[in-house]
């Protein structure tokens, strides 16, 4: 049984991140991009050997955005969003995993049937805010941790489009325009 740690909202940096134990070793480093279709980011060993890696293969809506997921350079199968209530759903087909967490406390879960893979949580350290990951077996590490990239990537937008579209100025209510750069 595995247990890593992830810095929150790591895509937000555009640098390598780092995935580290609970001894606080240096175990992978993530680097790479999203946002358009195409984008890829990629898990390194830290022998600097790419281990896995997410391609971005659609990116019209939020809800509509489907990633690959890749081990060893073979594909191991698909991450789709299903369906967002009180809580997330995704599947990851192939793998037959389904992915589901409660939104307002960021704790998520990986099911494969009703075996657990993985859970995720937010760790609050004085460095900054963490995810913490509990895999339950280690040879899964380096796909969880690309699957934990995909959440914590729609966790940064579902805060992007929650901004309002209006606004109050001192002169009313007026249309608040979203610039699309990032």
């Amino acid at each position: 049984m595995g247990h890593y740690y992830i810095q929150e909202n790591m895509l937000v940096t555009k640098q390598p991140s780092v995935v580290k134990d609970e001894s606080g070793k240096l175990c992978y480093l993530i680097v790479g991009k999203w946002g358009n279709q195409g984008d890829v980011l990629s898990l390194f060993s830290v022998h600097n050997e790419r281990i896995a890696y997410v391609r971005q293969e659609t990116s019209q809506y939020k809800h509509a955005n489907k990633f690959t997921l890749y081990f060893q350079n073979e594909k191991i199968g698909t991450f789709h969003h299903l369906v967002s209530l009180k809580k997330d759903y995704y599947f990851i087909s192939q793998l037959n995993w389904l992915a589901m967490g409660d939104i307002p406390k960021f704790q998520y879960g990986i099911y494969q049937f009703k075996q657990p893979i993985m859970k995720m949580s937010k760790s609050y350290l004085a460095r900054g805010n963490f995810y913490d990951l509990d895999i339950s077996q280690d040879e899964l590490a380096p796909v969880c941790i690309c699957i934990a990239s995909l959440l914590d990537y729609w966790q940064l937008n579902r805060h992007k489009e929650s901004t309002p579209l209006l606004a109050k100025n001192k002169l009313g209510w007026a249309y608040k325009f979203r610039s699309f750069k990032d």
